[in-house]
């Protein structure tokens, strides 16, 4: 065989390597490189700076605005993984793709967006403390959306922690994707405890929502 041929031939080698480099996704090198630290994240999930920080700076080269949540392992051993867009709906087709493409690893599930979390009572959020039945609301129906009129007890609307804190308490009621999807506008106002009578109890959200937007489809 002639050195040009070698050569020919070492040259293919490269191009058909870096052809298949070049076509990974940034989700495919995401995933790669969590599945080789999977074991440690799992052992600690709860108490591992280092790791998060890592994790972290491998969202942010897919986007910035990308966060985690790792739950506690649950009765089959399993450990979740939330991967969430922080409530930057713009970036929920970034989370999809990414949990789409997401690998099956034993002792893993991952899941897209916040997910609903009925069980809760309370949230805090830096100094706020709020039980649910602190919070009440109005709605109207708007197109295929909800309308909210969200009436909090102790709401101050020149602190901005407390408008953060609702999103807090409607991603926890309702779910992050339908809190962006599904609500068209969010207002936010104090309680007045002569109006509660009028209102609904937060925790009726999820229903209301659920069977307008079922009912608008159907």
């Amino acid at each position: 065989m002639s050195a040009k041929s070698v050569y020919q031939g070492k040259d293919l080698v490269f191009t058909m390597a870096f052809n298949l480099l070049k076509k990974k996704s940034p989700e495919d090198i995401f995933w790669e490189w969590f599945a080789q630290r999977a074991e440690h994240y799992y052992n600690s999930a709860t108490n591992g700076d280092e790791l998060f920080a890592a994790l972290y700076q491998q969202l942010g080269k897919i986007d910035e605005h990308l966060i985690f949540e790792f739950g506690p392992i649950n009765e089959l051993e399993e450990r979740e993984m939330v991967i969430s867009a922080n409530g930057v709906k713009e970036i929920f087709p970034k989370v999809t793709a990414l949990i789409e493409k997401a690998p099956d690893l034993a002792k893993w599930k991952f899941i897209a967006f916040r997910q609903r979390l009925p069980e809760l009572e309370q949230v805090m959020y830096n100094d706020i403390h709020i039980y649910y039945d602190d919070v009440y609301f109005r709605f109207a129906k708007d197109f295929g959306k909800i309308g909210l009129e969200v009436h909090m007890r102790g709401y101050d609307s020149n602190n901005p922690d407390h408008d953060t804190l609702t999103y807090i308490l409607l991603d926890q009621v309702l779910g992050e994707y339908d809190t962006e999807m599904k609500l068209s506008r969010v207002e936010v106002t104090a309680l007045d405890p002569e109006d509660i009578d009028s209102l609904f109890p937060l925790k009726e959200l999820p229903i209301i929502v659920d069977n307008y937007i079922k009912e608008f489809h159907n």
